[in-house]
């Protein structure tokens, strides 16, 4: 068994202890597993065959409810459906300028390329995320927690 985790860790610890936590939970669950890392914000293009070789592709941590996810910061590939496993996150998490309220709730937004996008993931299962103000941001748009 094979995984291909995408981890969004640049400057935030918790999302590099996120992206660690995630692998140990994967060793846990399937302790024979090869786990490939790769980074978010470079496009799979070139991977395609090795991701879809893999189990799954999965998306650790990063601050990927973003306004401009897919594809300016997590460019995946530029056609969903050439990635044909399916696609997991663990610990995602809300970003934003600012944390007041009306910022969170009422101003952010998401493209329609990025609900594409979680539009996929509902397909393939559970988003996990890692705060309720991630949780109510996707449900503001209709996407399931």
């Amino acid at each position: 068994m094979k995984f291909v985790l995408m981890s969004g860790a640049i400057k935030n610890a918790g999302d590099f202890l996120i992206a660690e936590r995630s692998k140990q939970l994967l060793h846990q669950v399937y302790p024979s597993a090869e786990i490939v890392t790769k980074e978010m914000r470079r496009d799979l293009i070139a991977d395609l065959d090795e991701v879809n070789a893999a189990s799954a592709l999965i998306i650790g941590g990063g601050p990927a409810v973003d306004m401009h996810l897919y594809p300016q910061d997590l460019p995946l590939v530029p056609n969903l459906d050439d990635i044909k496993v399916p696609i997991f996150t663990i610990g995602l998490g809300w970003w934003g300028a600012t944390d007041f309220l009306e910022d969170i709730y009422q101003r952010f937004y998401l493209d329609e390329s990025t609900i594409k996008l979680f539009r996929r993931l509902e397909r393939d299962g559970t988003i996990a995320c890692r705060d309720w103000d991630t949780v109510r941001v996707l449900r503001r748009f209709g996407i399931s927690d």
